[in-house]
């Protein structure tokens, strides 16, 4: 299972998905990848972006605070698992093990 969390610093999850500076993968809990959000500073049409990005990393979960309904929607009707929950990335993590 790959887990995406939005994270600003890798520790806390981030309050918003698509603003969010970066996307930690987890695979059996192991960071193997870290994605800097090239589209953090973009306005319209931001959660679309990122939800292209995210599915070309083949993630079936996604975490952040809050998640906009463009890119909620994008993820969700590729069966990508959404989570809304604030808290700290190992939080998340112990859930999955």
């Amino acid at each position: 299972m790959r887990i995406c969390i939005a994270t600003n610093d890798g520790k806390t999850i981030a309050s918003r998905a698509a603003m969010a500076q970066y996307f930690y993968i987890y695979e059996n809990n192991k960071l193997v990848e870290k994605v800097k959000n090239p589209y953090a500073e973009l306005g319209r049409g931001r959660g679309r972006a990122v939800a292209n990005l995210l599915l070309e990393k083949n993630i079936n979960v996604f975490v952040a605070e809050h998640i906009g309904e463009n890119l909620k929607e994008s993820l969700t009707l590729r069966g990508v698992k959404i989570v809304e929950k604030a808290g700290e990335v190992e939080e998340i993590l112990n859930q999955y093990k």
